[in-house]
């Protein structure tokens, strides 16, 4: 047998030619590429250390994907209406609407409404007791939505008569009033 040596030499490597536009996997509009390029140039420039980038175009023959809807959760069972919020539609210079608030404390020493409209103050809106036994107070308030409680001989308290309440921060629930237009 004859032994032949190879002889290693270093071949200098030249570089693969650039893939042509119809060669590549995801086609790519080249002039889209350089203005994102040229934005992320900018936003880097001035210091922007998140920038939204536009979507994508739609790529023929895909179809989206629809998001994950997340389900609202079930709304509190609907408590009687008898006394709780009145509103009566009184407009005066600045568009505001008296809103009749009440609670039925007949065991309550003092009863004040507290909420968004006036700071979550305990002392800013006292309420009196009627005769009948109920606690009543009214406010004028702009048109808009507004997160409210009762402060009932010092404990906080949801309205057990609001048509809507929500969660909030600390775990309870706020009752809500709406004011329309």
């Amino acid at each position: 047998m004859s032994e032949k040596t190879f002889k290693k030499t270093a071949k200098p490597q030249t570089p693969k030619p650039a893939a042509k536009r119809a060669d590549a996997a995801y086609p790519v509009d080249q002039e889209d590429l350089d203005n994102q390029k040229q934005r992320l140039r900018k936003a880097a420039a001035a210091g922007a250390g998140a920038m939204r980038s536009p979507a994508p175009a739609a790529m023929p023959g895909l179809t989206p994907t629809p998001a994950a809807v997340t389900p609202k959760p079930p709304s509190p069972p609907r408590l009687p209406t008898s006394a709780a919020v009145k509103q009566t539609s009184t407009p005066t210079a600045l568009k505001t609407v008296n809103v009749s608030f009440a609670f039925a404390g007949l065991d309550a020493k003092r009863v004040s409404l507290c909420g968004e409209f006036n700071g979550w103050s305990p002392d800013a809106s006292p309420m009196t007791r009627q005769e009948s036994g109920w606690w009543e107070t009214a406010l004028a308030l702009r048109p808009g939505r507004y997160q409210y409680k009762f402060v009932v001989d010092g404990q906080w308290m949801n309205d057990p008569n609001a048509r809507e309440n929500i969660l909030n921060q600390h775990g309870s629930l706020n009752s809500v009033v709406v004011v329309p237009l």
